[in-house]
């Protein structure tokens, strides 16, 4: 195992590794523990959780299939944390995932004193995994299956921040989403079926492929946009939002 820095790995009950998180009760020497080995790799066993404070990199085994990336990092005192990086790379595989907040998105963002994100991350491969985090303060990083709500179109969903809906249900049929971000600078809002492939139209990932906004002068800006997109489902499944985003955003999928 190779490491940077103070670091532990612990394999827990992912409800709980949840509930903690979101309410910031990571204890203060939690950060501060030795480095302990990775648990043994177990197939039915799906959520894990890293803490560490600054950069680290660690060896473990992942399991194959669509994994919910949770992260969190606590506020650094009168400042706001650095953007973070994730890297999860397999033998034959790898993604890269960046969390960031505008100036004007932080306030929204801040829970409890930590700001959270969350990507859902596919793994076509089990088996040995690197995982890289670039982030100067205290974090925590959760690995676990998406969540799944019993609920079909109209759905809304809004967040602060890149973010992973839950599953739900949308039968075969011609759908509207609505999509809005403010004090954003990007957004990309992409449907996921159950086995992880993106909704795609063409070479484009539906309903909204990365956008940026833009001055007259093609420099990134913080703004609002909004838009209404026709989406066409084939395939009765179960789909979750993968939205990227560094601003507040809504997105509201709708029968036509």
């Amino acid at each position: 195992m190779s490491r940077r820095g103070s670091f532990s790995l612990l394999l827990i009950a992912g409800l709980i590794a949840v509930v903690c998180l979101s309410a910031g009760c990571l204890g203060e020497d939690a950060h501060h523990h030795p480095p302990a080995p990775p648990p043994p790799f177990d197939e039915d066993v799906h959520d894990w959780i890293f803490i560490g404070s600054g950069d680290q990199t660690v060896d473990t085994r992942l399991s194959e299939g669509l994994h919910l990336l949770r992260f969190h990092v606590r506020k650094p005192p009168l400042s706001y944390p650095d953007d973070s990086v994730v890297k999860i790379m397999t033998a034959h595989t790898g993604c890269m995932i960046r969390g960031s907040f505008t100036s004007g998105a932080y306030e929204a963002a801040e829970d409890g004193g930590w700001y959270g994100w969350s990507q859902a991350v596919m793994l076509p491969e089990g088996g040995n995994a690197t995982i890289e985090v670039r982030q100067q303060g205290d974090w925590s990083l959760t690995l676990q299956p998406p969540a799944m709500i019993n609920g079909i179109p109209p759905q809304t969903f809004a967040g602060v921040g890149n973010a992973a809906t839950p599953f739900f249900m949308i039968p075969a049929g011609d759908y509207s989403c609505e999509i809005g971000m403010a004090e954003g600078n990007v957004l990309g809002v992409h449907l996921i079926r159950s086995d992880g492939r993106p909704l795609m139209e063409d070479d484009q990932q539906v309903p909204l492929k990365m956008h940026a906004l833009r001055d007259a002068d093609d420099i990134l800006s913080i703004g609002s946009y909004t838009t209404t997109v026709p989406v066409t489902i084939h395939d009765d499944d179960t789909y979750l939002f993968n939205i990227i985003s560094d601003g507040i955003w809504s997105v509201t999928i709708s029968p036509v």
